[in-house]
């Protein structure tokens, strides 16, 4: 009997130690479920961006991650999305280029048709046109956008980089791999060096003659592709350069357009001026006198021929003969005489045949 109780003891201890060594760490004992060891099932790690498609119809893309944020557009069944990433059960996606967002005319220089360059850093994109609409991204300094309408201080315009928005994660199926990084060659360099060879030579010429309708898109394409911050610096300032220069040459067009009517004003004036003085001689026509003096009789035999004498002051200045005209009548007179000038029979005076004589008026 005792040897019976000693050995039901013995039993009931080993089977103890057993589970006790079964439960500590380290054991060296493993219990194994019906089917093989447990399997963990871990979630995927997913790298972004990656390329989604939607699986609903009708599915509200958002300016947030939440239903209390505004509708940007709807996306339907089969539609692909750029996944930029995932937070709490929503994913953000790049704006649908169907859609468009909203920028303050205050921090754009619009350029010519519906281009625009942002003037400011960290300019904030909305859902709307105004401050109260969600943010959906920013863009900054130098960055070129296509402005599509105006609307109370704010421009309409097509999605910029770097615009976000959100979908709930249950539409979203990931049917590709992480997109990779688009890394083309960057010419920039190479395009900006030829930019600079076509302005530098058109800043040689008079600033009228100046055409930068050349360089002016390969400035524009360094801004846009250039991966150098810098480059896209010194490109964006030559835009800002020849912006300057075309506004100059339209002042100096304006000042010559106005110069030129005032020109043309000018000749006008000149014009009808010459009309009115060749009115003025018609009506009242100058005279003119081969001579003028005091008509006095000639009493010489030195001077055969002649009858009489211009004197001025004591002085015979002219002898006078005439057939046409009676001299006796101007004796004495201050007279104004017209005739043909011609030697004297004897030196020393000329003759004057009068055939014209005119009384002077007297002061």
């Amino acid at each position: 009997m005792r040897k019976s109780y000693l050995s039901l003891a013995c039993v009931f201890f080993f089977t103890g130690f057993m589970l006790f060594a079964a439960m500590q760490p380290g054991s060296a004992v493993d219990v194994e479920e019906p089917g093989g060891p447990a399997e963990t099932l871990k979630e995927p790690v997913r790298v972004f961006p990656i390329t989604g498609e939607v699986v609903g119809d009708s599915v509200n893309v958002r300016s947030g991650p939440g239903t209390n944020y505004s509708s940007l557009t709807k996306v339907n069944k089969g539609d692909s999305v750029v996944v930029l990433g995932e937070e709490f059960g929503w994913v953000k996606i790049e704006v649908p280029s169907a859609t468009f967002s909203w920028i303050s005319t205050d921090y754009v220089e619009r350029g010519e048709g519906n281009q625009g360059t942002v003037t400011a850093s960290r300019v904030n994109i909305r859902a709307g046109s105004g401050t109260d609409f969600d943010v959906l991204g920013q863009v900054n300094k130098g960055q070129r956008i296509e402005i599509l309408d105006e609307v109370q201080g704010w421009y309409k315009i097509r999605p910029a980089a770097g615009a976000v928005a959100w979908i709930r994660s249950d539409y979203i199926y990931y049917k590709g791999k992480a997109l990779a990084e688009p890394s083309p060659p960057d010419d920039t360099r190479e395009i900006f060096a030829q930019a600079e060879k076509l302005y530098e030579a058109e800043m040689k010429k008079p600033i009228d003659q100046r055409d930068f309708s050349a360089c002016l898109p390969l400035y524009q394409d360094v801004l846009k592709r250039s991966l150098s911050p810098s480059l896209r610096y010194l490109a964006a300032r030559r835009l800002r350069l020849v912006s300057l220069n075309k506004q100059s040459q339209a002042r100096r067009r304006k000042i010559a357009q106005t110069g030129n009517r005032l020109q043309e004003t000018l000749r006008k004036i000149e014009e009808r001026h010459k009309q009115k003085k060749a009115q003025i001689a018609a009506r009242f026509p100058r005279v003119t006198y081969t001579a003028t003096g005091r008509i006095e009789k000639l009493v010489s035999s030195f001077y055969p021929g002649t009858t009489h004498k211009l004197m001025r002051g004591e002085t015979a200045i002219y002898l006078l003969t005439s057939r046409k005209v009676d001299l006796d009548k101007f004796s004495g007179s201050e007279v104004g005489v017209k005739g043909k000038v011609e030697e004297a029979l004897l030196p020393g005076l000329l003759l004057i045949r009068v055939e014209k004589v005119k009384l002077q008026s007297t002061p």
